[in-house]
């Protein structure tokens, strides 16, 4: 039996799946650098936001008359110890 034949078919019958392999490796890794590169670029905040975005939040939110002062203050306070 030749080298070039395994289980009876010839090495280059299964070409497609090599390449589907590859493909497949391809956006493995391409995704996992993507999401890593993401998330470095949001500094590591899983979240998506950061305090000082909260903060203003906040401070539209007292200011629209949603939340009152005591409320405002016990959560800036939250928010800005730390």
């Amino acid at each position: 039996m030749s080298a070039a034949m395994w289980n009876g078919h010839m090495a280059g019958d299964w070409g497609w799946w090599v390449w589907f392999g590859w493909l497949w490796m391809f956006s493995f890794w391409g995704l996992l650098v993507g999401g890593v590169l993401a998330l470095f670029r949001r500094g590591g905040n899983l979240s998506g936001g950061s305090r000082d975005e909260a903060v203003e939040i906040l401070c539209r939110r007292f200011a629209a008359g949603e939340i009152d002062t005591d409320e405002f203050r016990r959560r800036h306070d939250e928010l800005t110890r730390g």
